[in-house]
């Protein structure tokens, strides 16, 4: 399951190469670290750490210019509370 969200991003040599923030739900998340990075065809995964030392997977759609926060780590807690907002 994954979940779109905002991020604001550094683009130096390409367009958003690394994340510095995310928003859900109207929840800032700075970014303190990028741990790991990997590649597919059309999209860039990161895996990083916030301020509060929590570590989230991201997902950057590089044709649809999109972002999404993927489950698994410490992720999963966010996809649930944005899960039952929505159902409320």
């Amino acid at each position: 399951m994954s979940l779109p969200i905002h991020v604001d991003a550094y683009s130096g040599y390409k367009a958003s190469e690394r994340p510095s923030q995310f928003v859900l739900d109207e929840q800032i998340y700075q970014i303190t670290a990028v741990l790991d990075q990997w590649y597919e065809p059309t999209a860039t995964y990161f895996k990083v750490r916030t301020v509060e030392g929590k570590t989230y997977l991201l997902l950057y759609d590089e044709e649809t210019d999109e972002w999404v926060l993927q489950s698994g780590f410490d992720g999963d807690d966010l996809l649930v509370t944005a899960n039952e907002c929505q159902l409320t």
